[in-house]
């Protein structure tokens, strides 16, 4: 004699179980800073905008000097457009050294700050 066991219920699957809705948690609020780490965040954004205003500054407005003064991005030095040269190849280096002060600059603040569990 063997017993049968009623088939389970099929279920059709089309979405989201529905369950309630729950609440999202509410924001937690951002832990505030302690002074040392504020100070060090405004001075690092103090060091990337000048570095951002000399790369405005010096390579930004080359494109402006060719457009507005008048011969200068047709004039030539020893066979090559004075253009060419300003804007590919004279901008690297400018660049580059923008980019090593900005470094030596953030890593420099960064030594200021104590390390955790140091006393000042």
């Amino acid at each position: 004699m063997t017993t049968t066991q009623p088939r389970p219920r099929r279920e059709v699957v089309t979405g989201e179980p529905r369950t309630r809705p729950t609440r999202p948690a509410p924001p937690v609020p951002p832990a505030p800073l302690d002074p040392e780490a504020a100070g060090l965040i405004r001075r690092q954004l103090s060091v990337a905008l000048r570095a951002a205003g000399a790369l405005v500054l010096l390579i930004g407005t080359l494109p402006l000097v060719m457009a507005f003064v008048p011969g200068a991005a047709t004039a030539r030095i020893g066979g090559l457009g004075l253009a060419w040269l300003l804007l590919g190849v004279a901008a690297y280096p400018v660049m580059w050294l923008i980019g090593r002060w900005y470094i030596r600059q953030v890593e420099r603040n960064e030594a200021r700050l104590p390390m955790p569990g140091e006393r000042p």
